[in-house]
């Protein structure tokens, strides 16, 4: 009978996650509103003491759960800095609740390790270790390395190992961005020396799979490739299926890159099916992605088109503007290839105004110069020129000098088709008059 009211429980509590928040949540994405209710979760399951529906929670949505372990932290440090004893009490219970079934599960000692560790600071250390945990999100937000670099003398100062590899690992993702390769590999491999030394295998396969990244953007395929089966290696060992789906689909990436399309469909599956266990609908939505891609650039454009739409729904019930803005992108391209030109137009415009929404301006500029080469297609050059404006006025504020050109080209180009397109019809007019003309008169 027990086994029976835990198994409904647990069944109500997953139920739960995807249930919709009050009004006064609205305005969030679903995907925060779906990580608050797996948060309201992990609390009734803490009070009511299910230990059954905690591991189950933490099983399914590993890295939300983390997160919320960390918040219970932050949220324990300014408690106790405000001298609020029965709230940091009740927040670090629950953090070391969620940290003993992360270890028991995946052998990982971080969370607790960090309970353990903020407890034994003084006021002062923690005060200190507040205000490095509050800065490490400003710096992430805003991309300032100043920032990070005081995080991480701070975190240093405060012997917390484990914040100190993550502002590394984030630090090195930041410059990778920004295509300075150099710093980001020191960066990670800071990063790695510390979860080896820490014996954290798999935060240890996650700053791999990070240096696997790193090799396949300077198209070092076979090193990426090396590192990532590494990666699986030890998501497989410690059964963490969220690590493994994320390794599988960065492999088929890899053979997407090489056209090796087969395989490229293997790995892609495998990554899905492992999301769909975890019902990591993010992950679902860009495997979909990647497998339209791949019958895209086949040519199998009805399968590719299904798969979009697929990822579409995903996107759309979880807000995720970049994930939609993505995937409408690639429907664009599709129906601009099979030459479905008002359905192109119509997923380009939806793109571009979520790109700009995201300050992509950028890829807005590339969508708003597409739609003009299709009105240009449909001989409607007045609108061509106006998208093509569009798109030249971005890329003239990003200072994009061969972009501004080719632009300025193609308006003039629109400008002289319109014109010649006028003169051409004017002529046939005055052809088809003089002809009417003259077959009257011949006829008279």
């Amino acid at each position: 009978m027990k086994n029976l009211s835990q198994i409904i429980l647990i069944s109500l509590l997953c139920l739960m996650i995807f249930c919709s928040l009050p009004n006064a949540q609205e305005k969030r994405t679903k995907s925060f509103r779906i990580q608050q209710e797996l948060w309201k979760a992990l609390v009734v399951a803490y009070n009511n003491k299910d230990r059954a529906a905690m591991k189950v929670l933490i099983e399914q949505y590993p890295d939300w759960s983390r997160d919320y372990a960390q918040r219970l932290l932050t949220g324990y440090l300014s408690f106790s800095y405000k001298d609020e004893k029965e709230k940091a009490n009740r927040n670090i219970s629950i953090a070391r609740m969620i940290a003993y079934y992360y270890e028991r599960i995946y052998q990982t000692k971080a969370l607790a390790r960090q309970v353990r560790l903020y407890k034994e600071w003084s006021w002062q250390e923690k005060k200190e270790g507040l205000e490095a945990v509050m800065g490490y999100p400003k710096a992430v937000a805003s991309g300032n390395i100043p920032l990070y670099q005081e995080i991480i003398e701070r975190f240093q100062k405060l012997g917390d190992d484990d914040s100190l590899a993550i502002t590394y690992l984030t630090l090195g993702k930041l410059y990778h961005r920004q295509g300075n390769f150099l710093e980001s590999e020191k960066c990670f491999e800071e990063s790695l020396n510390i979860f080896t030394r820490l014996n954290e295998s798999i935060s240890t396969a996650n700053v791999k799979n990070a240096l696997a990244l790193l090799a396949y953007t300077q198209k070092d395929y076979a090193k990426s490739e090396k590192i990532y089966k590494e990666c699986i290696a030890i998501y497989e060992e410690r059964g963490y299926l969220l690590g493994l789906g994320n390794s599988y689909n960065n492999m088929g990436s890899i053979a997407h890159s090489q056209k090796k399309w087969e395989k490229a469909q293997e790995y892609y599956k495998k990554s899905y099916d492992l999301y769909e266990k975890i019902q990591n609908q993010p992950g679902s939505a860009a495997v979909l992605n990647n497998l339209g891609v791949v019958a895209f650039q086949q040519k199998k454009y009805d399968e590719a088109r299904l798969l979009y739409q697929k990822s579409l729904a995903i996107s759309r019930f979880l807000a995720d503007r970049l994930s939609l803005a993505q995937t409408l992108q690639y429907l664009g391209e599709l129906e601009t290839q099979t030459q479905t030109y008002s359905e192109a137009q119509k997923y380009y415009s939806e793109s571009v105004k979520l790109y700009q929404s995201l300050s992509n301006s950028r890829q807005a500029a590339l969508l708003l110069e597409r739609q003009g080469d299709i009105a240009k297609k449909q001989k409607d050059f007045a609108r061509a020129r106006k998208l093509y404006t569009s798109s030249l006025d971005i890329y003239n504020t990003l200072k994009e000098d061969n972009a501004v050109k080719n632009l300025e080209a193609k308006i003039t180009q629109a400008q002289e088709e319109k014109s010649f397109d006028f003169v051409t019809w004017i002529v046939l007019g005055v052809a088809a008059v003089l002809g009417l003309f003259f077959f009257r008169r011949k006829t008279s």
